[in-house]
């Protein structure tokens, strides 16, 4: 693993925020909720980082429009090796974990790279990993 890397909003000026978990969890109401966060935060950018060159790109990009969000302001990961996943991880400063179905081993070596989880729980086994994985995280 490589080092945990310093807070990239020091030197960038802005907050990055990351989706690491895959695009078959990011349902509208997920990308709704994150298009108000992006609202809300200033400047910040939204890192997807398991989205294909696909149409799906474009779906998401005008979902995130329909919330008032500029394409601008998502950027996409390609599909990299290991190595370029903890290299992604290091240049942002929050992962978003994705619902109502929660990562697992994304969130787990997410937050092994240093980076912190916002997750939200729901009532159901799928929609409570992440609150799992932080709680016994501390």
């Amino acid at each position: 693993m490589p080092e945990v890397s310093l807070l990239p909003a020091l030197e960038k000026g802005y907050v990055t925020l990351v989706s690491p978990n895959s695009m078959f969890k990011l349902v509208p109401r997920t990308l709704a909720l994150w298009a108000r966060l992006l609202s809300e935060v200033a400047n910040s950018r939204l890192v997807l980082a398991t989205v294909p060159q696909s149409e799906a790109r474009q779906r998401m990009l005008d979902e995130f429009a329909r919330h008032g969000i500029d394409a601008a302001r998502i950027d996409f990961a390609q599909n990299t090796s290991r190595q370029g996943f903890w290299e992604l991880l290091q240049g942002v400063d929050l992962a978003l974990d994705s619902f109502p179905c929660n990562g697992g081993a994304t969130t787990s070596e997410t937050l092994w790279m240093g980076v912190p989880v916002v997750s939200l729980s729901g009532n159901v086994f799928v929609s409570r990993a992440g609150l799992s994985l932080l709680t016994n995280a501390g």
